[in-house]
């Protein structure tokens, strides 16, 4: 049985019910109090007119700008062409057993106009020892010092083909090195362009 104790309310039980007018007059009150969802503004990195990836607060970024300056962090905003982006000061802390162990020092909020932004450090992959050519020297070189200690253990003579094999995996994998890149440099092939997706 329902008790009706005051206009708008009805007790079931232990239970009470706001009654759809009340609950509508309450949202009409709080509905301006809710904060807007709204997007962000953001930095795309296109190669000539095709987007490679964007930039957007929480993402972490590394870049060197125009006179040589290094900067990593994590973005937290980007507003009037201007990256604001959270840096942290890490260094080695030594303790009571004598390691030493990473420790954030301090952290600082910095600003950087993205259109002084010289060169974009590429993310690792994972197996840039491959794309580099790293493991082609490295391969080459063990091959080679394997061979010749193999001739000088039994007295044979070198042979061409084991060398000529081996030279080619370094001066492949060195050529590969010279040839990738691990930044972005912004340019003539690479640029930048602001995005403002909250413009006003």
């Amino acid at each position: 049985m329902a008790l009706d104790i005051s206009p708008g309310l009805v007790v079931h039980g232990s239970v009470t019910l706001i009654m759809p007018t009340r609950l509508l007059l309450v949202l009409l009150i709080i509905a301006p109090l809710l904060p807007r969802a709204q997007g962000w503004d953001m930095v795309l990195l296109k190669r000539h007119d095709k987007t490679l990836t964007n930039y957007m607060p929480g993402k972490k970024i590394m870049f060197t700008m125009r006179d040589g300056r290094f900067a990593a962090g994590t973005i937290k905003k980007i507003e009037r062409d201007t990256i604001f982006m959270q840096e942290y000061d890490i260094r080695k802390a030594y303790n009571i057993w004598g390691t030493s162990t990473l420790d954030t020092i301090n952290a600082f909020l910095n600003a950087y106009a993205y259109r002084d932004i010289g060169a974009i450090m590429k993310p690792d992959q994972g197996i840039e020892f491959i794309r580099d050519g790293s493991i082609f020297v490295v391969g080459g070189s063990v091959y080679m010092i394997l061979h010749v200690v193999n001739s000088i253990i039994q007295k044979a003579p070198l042979s061409p083909k084991a060398m000529a094999i081996s030279g080619g995996f370094i001066v492949g994998g060195l050529v590969l090195h010279k040839l990738r890149t691990h930044e972005y440099r912004i340019g003539n092939k690479y640029q930048l362009e602001y995005l403002p997706v909250n413009s006003k």
